[in-house]
């Protein structure tokens, strides 16, 4: 997963990349709480800004929702 995650921030920046949880396909596999764990791990080393970006923030401000 670490040579996707470089790839994606690479190619377009913390900015541009969300969080999906794929489900439900994720229910194939280990389930949708152990696919949000593989990515918390994989973005542990990025910085908190970056991070709060891709799991959430950027869907905000790209779908204009209210902060609130």
């Amino acid at each position: 997963m670490a040579e996707v995650l470089d790839a994606s921030f690479d190619s377009f920046g913390a900015s541009r990349l969300m969080y999906g949880s794929d489900w439900p396909l994720s229910q194939l596999g280990a389930g949708v709480l152990a696919w949000r764990g593989y990515v918390q791990d994989a973005l542990a080393s990025v910085s908190s800004d970056d991070r709060d970006a891709i799991l959430g923030a950027n869907a905000a401000r790209l779908f204009r929702l209210d902060p609130r």
